[in-house]
């Protein structure tokens, strides 16, 4: 439904001669939990990375710092979505998702390379 309501916002400005940002792009369609996130909510995720991540340096650091930054952008974005510890936890999942994602990237590139599958990611 969000997605949607976005598409109106974006569709009403466009009428009026503004371009508002694309918001979501297919994130169902994505191929790794590192895309789907690319994919979603775009202009609340740019928010948080500018904002957030880069002050908390990025991936400018130790691999293990990164993936801490990680864990605080997807906390705050949970806490951002409401102030229950049940949000803070989703984000925190959802930070882990990532994390583990980039752990085992050497892994899943090489057993779709083994498995002659091509990463469109």
């Amino acid at each position: 439904d969000f997605s949607a309501y976005s598409d109106i916002a974006r569709g009403s400005a466009k009428m009026l001669g503004f371009n508002l940002m694309q918001n979501f792009n297919c994130p169902y369609f994505a191929v790794s939990i590192k895309d789907f996130w690319r994919r979603w909510h775009i202009s609340l995720s740019s928010w948080f990375k500018d904002y957030l991540y880069f002050p908390l340096g990025g991936s400018r650091c130790s691999k293990w710092r990164h993936r801490l930054n990680i864990m605080i952008v997807f906390a705050v974005s949970g806490l951002w979505h409401g102030a229950a510890l049940t949000f803070v936890a989703w984000g925190l999942l959802n930070g882990l998702y990532q994390v583990l994602s980039d752990l085992f990237q050497p892994a899943r590139k090489k057993l779709l390379s083994l498995l002659h599958i091509s990463d469109e990611n």
